[in-house]
């Protein structure tokens, strides 16, 4: 057995050689490409975008706005939820990217379209005259909202979110929102968010997790999750074949409920949980 490699161009390479003599589990995901006895296993931000767009559906929302970071993860992102949501029959209505030190106000308005009620608000004073006043208004045609931002950007663009009149359109965002420890002063800003996590954060925590922390500093931090991962690799390997032998079996892992589907991905599901009183809470 062999487990790696850890790099996503090392991945890509190994697979472009083809077929594998020996089993070998990956911890990184090349998108559409497989080989045999190549176990693909990491943490895509696309599986957790699928998901979003996946609940946005089910709960209702038809249409979608979607604002992500700049960046090549907040490419597939908007990528993996675009083309989900529309496979289900969702209309994105529209995607916008900021950097982290964008100005989230004058993103925000763009992806509300409020500059277009400004144009409007401004064309009628001109017909009308100085003494007609206005309010200006959000597009009204969103039902909800995509967001792939890290904490520090969350904690301002949900505000604005708020303060430009979509404070009541449903928020669903991925994993990467949650520093991985409570922050209930910090994270008020992001109540009512809807997002992803693995169980490694949002649940108590297993005995291989308590045994770790007591070794590693860094294990409830964000980047925790690549503990997750390796407890995860290990296992898995045991069951492999069986797992690639009936997609519907799973695995309760650290970084999710794992099963193996007919490219030899390993499929994560994860959990839901919603900010309150700015702490994550779990949603059954």
């Amino acid at each position: 057995m062999i487990i790696g490699p850890l790099e996503k161009q090392l991945v890509s390479d190994l697979v472009t050689l083809g077929n594998a003599p020996i089993p070998t589990l990956t911890l990184n995901v090349v998108a559409d490409s497989a080989a045999a006895n190549i176990y693909q296993f990491g943490l895509a931000i696309e599986d957790e975008a699928i998901q979003a767009a996946r609940r946005a559906w089910n709960d209702g929302q038809r249409t979608a706005l979607v604002m992500t970071l700049e960046s090549e993860w907040g490419k597939r992102a908007t990528a993996a939820f675009t083309e989900e949501f529309s496979a289900l029959g969702g209309l994105v209505l529209d995607t916008i990217e900021y950097a982290n030190r964008d100005d989230y106000s004058a993103k925000v308005t763009d992806l509300l379209a409020i500059n277009e009620s400004e144009e409007r608000s401004n064309l009628l004073r001109q017909i009308i005259g100085p003494g007609f006043e206005t309010e200006d208004r959000r597009r009204q045609d969103v039902d909800a909202i995509f967001l792939g931002a890290l904490p520090q950007a969350a904690r301002q663009i949900k505000p604005t979110l708020a303060f430009f009149y979509a404070g009541n359109i449903p928020v669903y965002a991925t994993s990467n929102i949650y520093s991985g420890r409570p922050n209930p002063i910090s994270d008020q800003d992001l109540n009512n968010i809807l997002f992803t996590g693995s169980p490694w954060l949002l649940r108590p925590p297993s005995d291989n997790h308590i045994r770790l922390a007591q070794q590693g500093k860094n294990t409830d931090s964000r980047f925790g999750r690549l503990y997750a991962l390796g407890l995860d690799a290990y296992q898995l390997y045991p069951y492999l074949n069986q797992l690639a032998a009936s997609p519907s079996a799973r695995i309760n892992g650290e970084t999710g409920s794992l099963s193996i589907q007919h490219n030899n991905h390993v499929q994560r599901e994860l959990d839901w949980a919603v900010f309150q009183d700015g702490q994550p809470q779990l949603i059954p």
